[in-house]
């Protein structure tokens, strides 16, 4: 009998524990969601089925597809993936429109019987365009689209060099699987120089899985139009951000921002601050030397501690140097200020009366991706 009363004590303990830590209810974070089976883009397969590539060669970028097809949702949902598949040479083949019904088994089988062709010179370019022209046919206005591109090697004279630019212009990501065999890696490699930034890949590398889900991810990651990403390098994070460019206080601020299906800033460091002031410096002719911007941070009395808005839990000791001297100090107020001078690096926050007090504010919400479906 005791050994079951403790047991249900552990297991009560344990979700304490999960649902009622230290760090508040958090629940959000700046990666993008990432799942195979969450991404929802359609996706331009371009096979190199010319006399640069071997029939061998053929055979196993075949069985790589299928494996990565396997991996992942494809069917006329539009949560799901849909494909269209190119076979390319000195002329392109459509041999799977994306028109066609989405089906796993279909896509496979489509693939699988493709016949080897070893004939002509490569035209990459032609190819890519072919596959775009595919990719326009989809009737998916919220769909982030992909070229994948399997190929064996790359001419200086080449037209991707220039369709790869107007592709990425317009919103397509290119991403190149070098297939490496022999006396072709030099030219093999170069099919990178057309890949968008850190979509270069190659078939011999042993987590070419991951990097091509990495890639689908990222490409999958985005936000609704007339929101700002956040950004590491070239790297899509998985939050947006929306200037709120007229004076409001804290409470009217933070419900504008629900309006919208977002939060309050929450939860910026210093690098992602640098983006915010950034974006201020290019747009706002904001007339003091210093912003006023609220933050979506206000103490908790559950918690004794500050919460952020938006589900990133508690504030943690790591935040603890942004206070301003002084400070904090609740008896000016349970909601928080940022101060951050235009020119320079410097910012400190302060409470504030969240009714009285005015600022500038900018709003946050989780980006489109894997784990989160815009219509």
């Amino acid at each position: 009998m005791w050994t079951v009363q403790l047991l249900l004590f552990l297991l009560f303990v344990d979700f304490v524990d999960a649902t009622c830590s230290d760090d508040g209810p958090k629940r959000n974070s700046f990666d993008c969601d990432c799942s195979w089976k969450g991404v929802w883009l359609d996706v331009a397969l371009l096979i190199d089925n010319s006399n640069s590539m071997t029939e061998f060669g053929l055979e196993e970028v075949k069985a790589h597809l299928a494996t990565l097809i396997s991996f992942m949702n494809i069917s006329d949902s539009n949560r799901n993936s849909h494909f269209t598949v190119v076979s390319y040479s000195n002329e392109p083949t459509v041999v799977r429109q994306i028109t066609q019904p989405q089906n796993a088994n279909l896509l496979t089988k489509s693939i699988v019987n493709m016949k080897y062709s070893g004939s002509g010179n490569l035209n990459v370019g032609e190819a890519m365009r072919v596959a775009a022209k595919e990719l326009g046919k989809s009737k998916r206005t919220n769909a982030k689209k992909a070229i994948i591109i399997y190929g064996t090697a790359l001419s200086e004279q080449d037209s991707s060099y220039e369709i790869t630019k107007q592709l990425q212009e317009s919103g397509i990501t290119v991403i190149t699987v070098a297939f490496l065999e022999d006396n072709e890696g030099p030219l093999a490699k170069r099919l990178g120089q057309i890949a968008s930034p850190g979509m270069n890949l190659t078939s011999n590398d042993p987590s070419l899985f991951d990097d091509l889900k990495r890639a689908l991810c990222e490409t999958n990651c985005y936000c609704p139009h007339g929101w700002e990403q956040f950004r590491n390098g070239t790297k899509p994070l998985g939050q947006c951000f929306l200037y709120g460019n007229i004076e409001a206080n804290w409470w009217a601020a933070k419900r504008s921002c629900e309006n919208r299906g977002g939060y309050l800033m929450a939860h910026l460091d210093a690098k992602y601050l640098e983006q915010v002031k950034t974006y201020l410096n290019q747009t706002d002719e904001y007339p003091n030397s210093f912003y006023k911007l609220h933050v979506g941070l206000r103490y908790d009395n559950f918690y004794e501690n500050y919460l952020w808005d938006g589900g990133f839990g508690v504030l943690s000791s790591a935040f603890q140097s942004s206070w301003c001297p002084g400070f904090p100090n609740i008896s000016h107020g349970r909601s928080v200020l940022s101060v951050m001078s235009r020119d320079g690096n410097d910012y400190c926050w302060l409470n504030e009366d969240e009714l009285k007090m005015i600022g500038r504010y900018f709003c946050q919400r989780r980006t489109c991706d894997a784990g989160k479906y815009c219509p």
